[in-house]
């Protein structure tokens, strides 16, 4: 009789202690899954961040020659682009693809300190061109139009989705 009553004691007193650990090992399982949602998924929502090897470069441009700027061929149109970079891949913090229609578009989220410079480069370039340059090549020259805070879309015009796709995976690598 004893005995029955010490194994009835042990069990009453465990069943609380097991209860506790099966709450704290399920706390630590989605304090984990909510600690990857915000490091690692969290971030790519917004885009995927370039590679600091990736050759980005943000210039000004121009359709008419310019003394000392590079000659760029950007489909059928040539575009004289500033050597100088005004952004550059270390001031991009993500980049995405959307699409307007059926046309692709560039999205660079900016690093704050690329955002300050780019106001700084509209405020002196309104409706002039700013060149996007990856790898050496002309991807797209827009007229910068206003002040777009933080974020800057560069359409990619009649690129085909392998045109694309090489587009990313340079900026990727």
């Amino acid at each position: 009789m004893a005995a029955e009553q010490n194994s009835d004691h042990l069990s009453s007193n465990s069943a609380p202690r097991g209860r506790l650990w099966t709450l704290a090992a399920g706390i630590a399982v989605f304090a984990a899954i909510l600690a990857s949602v915000w490091f690692y998924l969290w971030p790519r929502l917004s885009g995927e961040p370039p590679s600091r090897n990736a050759d980005l470069r943000l210039a000004a441009a121009s359709p008419a020659a310019v003394d000392g700027w590079e000659r760029m061929v950007n489909g059928k149109d040539d575009f004289y682009v500033d050597p100088q970079p005004v952004l550059t891949a270390a001031d991009v913090a993500t980049f995405r693809i959307s699409y307007d229609g059926t046309v692709p578009v560039l999205g660079l989220n900016l690093r704050k300190n690329g955002a300050k410079k780019l106001r700084e480069f509209a405020g002196e370039h309104v409706d002039e061109h700013v060149a996007l340059v990856i790898n050496g090549s002309l991807v797209s020259c827009p007229v910068l139009q206003n002040d777009s805070g933080g974020r800057v879309d560069f359409p990619l015009g009649e690129q085909s989705r392998d045109d694309v796709q090489e587009i990313l995976a340079r900026l990727t690598q």
